[in-house]
């Protein structure tokens, strides 16, 4: 009777490990085993010691029943942490930070969702109801693969229309699940697959492209990278003086005159040298959020000379180039507040002209 217990109790502890999570911290281990396994990856960026929605995640869901029942059968775990108490090894927080940078983390937890070669396909974060609804919640972002794969099927296979659909499909898809940015080979492909522009999609991604590749220059630390990129880049710029040359003027703003401008004049807190520079962008009429940040630019150094009519005259254009955005939205507040304050200052009474003095007896 001892042993059928002893027999008992050592089959529940090996089902209780079987469902145990098993989370890595290393990408490359987490790859591997995925590759070997044919199973996703999920990786959780997470504060652990500090970010109350990623404490709240890891109690509602990751200690649930119905998670730790399922999610081996699924998912390779990896977890990135970024505590500010516990001190993480530098090779572990190098590769954390860079992942990080990689998947385009802008707050915690985000949730990735990458497929079996690391290549992401989808993005969530928190979400209420635990652990059931959660992994009826990941069973659906699983089909965002399943649609995508069934579209990148298509390429390479078919016409140049159905090629060019099923590529916008993916990227469409991508977007819309916030992690378009991991497809950079596709929107080269598409551009490829439309040289003259003759589908709208060259000059469409062209304008992306440029962006990518202009970032990753200026990101670069050393000479041979830099120019590296700004070759990979100079094509798609050309491509949309082509095909979009409004957007060519706008990204030559944007990527080109104001981090100049800011470095050399802003933020040595040269103000009217910064207007000199500023003004002349004016007559390439920028749109959307190159004249966004144009007249942003301009108003703060109007601000900081005390010339608030032409500040706030500024503002006022910046909101109406971008008017959805989220800097116009908050543009939008600090204008209410300044035509508040103006409006609340009581006007200084008008200066009495001087009086003659009286002549002086001769």
């Amino acid at each position: 009777m001892k042993n059928l217990l002893l027999s008992f109790i050592m089959v529940f502890a090996l089902v209780s490990c079987l469902h145990a999570q098993a989370w890595l911290t290393s990408f490359d281990q987490a790859k591997s085993q995925a590759k070997e396994l044919s199973k996703d990856i999920l990786v959780d960026f997470t504060g652990s010691d500090w970010c109350v929605w990623c404490q709240r995640l890891d109690q509602e869901v990751f200690q649930s029943q119905e998670w730790k029942e399922s999610v081996n059968k699924k998912f390779v775990l990896l977890k990135l942490d970024f505590p500010k108490e516990k001190e993480l090894p530098e090779a572990e927080k190098q590769q954390n930070e860079q992942l990080a940078k990689e998947f385009a983390i802008e707050g915690f937890p985000t949730i990735c969702l990458l497929d079996s070669t690391g290549k992401i396909y989808a993005k969530t974060g928190y979400q209420r109801g635990g652990g059931a609804a959660y992994m009826k919640h990941l069973d659906d972002l699983m089909q965002v693969k399943v649609q995508r794969d069934e579209q990148l099927k298509k390429i390479g296979t078919g016409t140049v229309v159905e090629q060019i659909t099923a590529i916008e499909a993916v990227l469409n898809l991508m977007e819309k699940h916030q992690v378009g940015f991991a497809y950079v080979e596709l929107k080269e492909q598409i551009v490829v697959l439309d040289p003259q522009n003759e589908y709208k999609f060259n000059g469409k991604y062209s304008g992306e492209l440029y962006r990518y590749y202009a970032e990753k220059e200026n990101e670069a630390q050393d000479e041979a990278t830099k120019q590296k990129y700004q070759k990979l880049a100079a094509p798609y710029l050309e491509n949309l003086k082509k095909y979009d040359p409004q957007e060519a003027q706008n990204i030559e703003i944007l990527t080109q005159h104001l981090p100049k401008i800011a470095e050399q004049y802003l933020e040595t807190r040269k103000w009217e040298e910064a207007l000199k520079a500023l003004e002349p962008l004016i007559e390439k009429k920028p749109t959307k959020q190159a004249a966004l940040l144009l007249y942003y630019c301009m108003g703060a150094a109007y601000f900081q000379l005390k010339q608030i009519d032409k500040a706030m005259e500024c503002l006022e254009k910046a909101i109406q180039a971008d008017p959805e955005s989220q800097l116009a939205q908050r543009l939008a507040m600090i204008l209410n507040m300044m035509k508040e304050q103006a409006q609340s200052k009581p006007e200084e009474p008008a200066q009495q002209p001087e009086q003659p003095k009286p002549e002086q007896p001769k």
